[in-house]
């Protein structure tokens, strides 16, 4: 395989496997993990035993096809057999696979748990248990997956986990699936990357695409990576590459698994020029010959950074990593510096490069106010030169200033406070020019933790004025309280006085309206009111609700005469509901009532209700 000598993460994981014992291993990727657990793992398989014997569980598909291909290049001049499972495949050509008896099985949390409920992958023989990029499968939700699974294997076995960083919960499955680890520790602040440059260039948001393209031009990359941080960012990306010209793709998890192996494909062949992709779906990119990757959005996570570059530079060649700074994010380039142990170089673009500095975290600094603004035809450059010469300050101590239209801000260590006050009075187009300080509480603070003390004595002063505040607080507070209650009181007294409102229906009883009127037991009363009120809320007018009155009353009468609701006149029946308060026929009862009269009359029947014998 070319292999001339071990990098340090197989100089001490594959001793280590060899002797049979579990392994937890940190160390950054591209440093040769998956051949340090490869080659153990084919070394100790057993040719004439069907079972599956090993299982590697990782987080990407990307990644699962990549262990696969290292896998079986390891394993070529063995009678190894080797397959991956992994989501947005054919289910049946893994089927197939699986039948074809398999000794080791690389896999997806998600995939591996599929089969396993199919039947169709058994673990009952599986001696060899592999977590790769385990950090990895936690951020990404697969804890519960990866329980599972594992509740699937033999108790005696060996288990190896491997991971670019060691958090609490990495730590916690260490000690539930593992017996007596043995520890190796290859951070990333000690791994060393020389063949990588490292360089930033500052920039506004605005300005990212143009200084993609002006740099792809220059420099004649002819095989690029570039990084974003979220899905949106590589679809509107790659448009824009697709637009101008490129032979570009995107890469990220919503694409269908057929669309991604196209895309790796062509990627490897170098057919592509530019990859956009996410961190996630760049997991399990091992393309050589990649020239440079670009940061087009910094990463938030420091461990990222380091795997984003590390894409390049493979195989011991060279490679550049170019990172677009913005000015929210420019702290940031001291993280990646301690992690790497590399200098990051600045690149200046002429006329898309910004000139903001990062401020240091242990640099106090005094915000100042300067009532001059665009409106005053001045800029950064001119702003700073006219403090300088008015306050005998250096310009490059005169930092983070901001103009806008009427007035401007700058900043200034503390020792340089009273020289930058001193431009107060100096004179600028005919006018006295102001300087003050901008949140005066926040800068007191800020001398007081340069030098230990506010000046003046302001803080007990402030105590004090606190103390007295706080205490007037507490005499409002109660006397709020108590009108509060004399409040209240007097609307309980007007609400007494004052008559309620009533409705028609309030002079019955609630039990009787909801059985005879459909109301329900917490429903509103929607009936209307008295005729000396006004019209109710329902919207119907006078003469409507004395027409409802009316009929209420008479069909509060009929039941008086009739319980049943029935009244017969020369031999007819008519029937007067209450569910209905229309008093429409009710067929319904008029044939319940026309049945009980029948039963009656015994052996004598009579055809539906018109009183004739059939």
């Amino acid at each position: 395989m070319g292999f001339k000598e071990p990098t340090p993460v197989q100089a001490e994981v594959i001793p280590v496997l060899l002797d049979g014992k579990d392994c937890l291993a940190q160390a950054p990727t591209g440093t040769g993990k998956t051949c340090a657990f490869g080659l153990p793992l084919v070394e100790k398989i057993d040719a004439d035993n069907s079972l599956v014997q090993g299982l590697v569980l990782c987080p990407t598909r990307e990644l699962a096809m990549q262990i696969e291909r290292e896998l079986k290049k390891i394993a070529a001049h063995t009678s190894v057999r080797i397959t991956a499972l992994y989501g947005g495949q054919n289910v049946e050509k893994q089927m197939a696979a699986l039948r074809r008896k398999p000794h080791i099985v690389v896999g997806t949390p998600g995939r591996v748990i599929d089969h396993i409920r199919r039947k169709t992958l058994k673990l009952h023989g599986t001696t060899s248990f592999i977590l790769d990029e385990a950090d990895e499968m936690l951020d990404m939700g697969f804890r519960g997956d990866i329980d599972q699974i594992e509740k699937k294997l033999p108790s005696i076995r060996q288990t190896a986990l491997l991971s670019a960083t060691m958090p609490k919960e990495i730590m916690e499955i260490s000690s539930g699936y593992q017996t007596n680890p043995v520890k190796i520790k290859t951070t990333v602040g000690e791994s060393e990357v020389p063949q990588i440059k490292q360089i930033y260039v500052k920039l506004s948001e605005d300005k990212k695409y143009d200084a993609l393209k002006r740099i792809l031009r220059e420099r004649n990359y002819k095989f690029v990576l570039v990084f974003c941080n979220t899905k949106a960012r590589v679809d509107a990306l790659y448009e824009k590459l697709d637009g101008d010209g490129y032979l570009c793709a995107g890469l990220h998890g919503d694409l269908k698994q057929r669309f991604r192996d196209k895309i790796m494909k062509a990627y490897r062949e170098k057919q592509l020029n530019v990859l956009v992709a996410t961190d996630v779906a760049a997991r399990g990119i091992d393309v050589d010959g990649v020239e440079a990757i670009f940061n087009y959005d910094v990463p938030h996570d420091e461990e990222f950074y380091v795997h984003r570059i590390g894409r390049t530079a493979r195989a011991n060649r060279t490679g550049e990593a170019i990172s677009f700074v913005t000015k929210k994010d420019i702290y940031r380039l001291n993280l990646y510096e301690k992690l790497t142990k590399t200098p990051i170089e600045e690149l200046i673009l002429d006329g898309l490069s910004e000139g903001f500095t990062a401020k240091s975290k242990n640099e106090e600094t005094v915000k100042l106010f300067l009532n001059l603004g665009t409106k005053d035809r001045i800029n950064d450059a001119e702003l700073r030169k006219f403090v300088s010469v008015n306050s005998s300050l250096p310009v490059d101590e005169i930092k983070n200033v901001k103009v806008l239209e009427l007035y401007s801000f700058f900043e200034v260590k503390p020792e340089y406070l009273n020289n930058a006050l001193s431009v107060s009075g100096a004179k600028h187009s005919g006018r006295f020019i102001t300087v003050e300080q901008a949140g005066k509480e926040k800068q007191d603070n800020a001398i007081k933790n340069v030098y230990g003390k506010s000046k003046g004595g302001k803080s007990k002063v402030a105590n004090k004025l606190g103390n007295k505040n706080s205490v007037k607080a507490k005499t409002n507070g109660n006397k709020t309280k108590t009108d509060n209650k004399i409040t209240e009181k007097r609307n309980d007294a007007a609400s007494e006085q004052k008559p309620k409102k009533r409705y028609y229906f309030d002079d019955f009883d609630d039990d009787y309206l909801s059985g005879k009127l459909g109301f329900a037991d917490g429903g509103k009363r929607s009936g209307t009111k008295k005729s000396g009120q006004k019209r109710s809320d329902n919207g119907k007018s006078n003469k409507t609700a004395v027409k409802s009155d009316r009929r209420f009353e008479e069909r509060n009468a009929n039941a008086n005469k009739n319980t049943n609701g029935n009244k017969n006149t020369n031999g007819k029946s008519k029937n007067k509901s209450f569910d209905k308060p229309s008093g429409k026929n009710n067929k319904a009862s008029v044939k319940k009532n026309n049945a009980g009269r029948n039963k009656n009359f015994g052996d004598n029947k009579y055809r539906g209700g018109n009183g004739r014998r059939k």
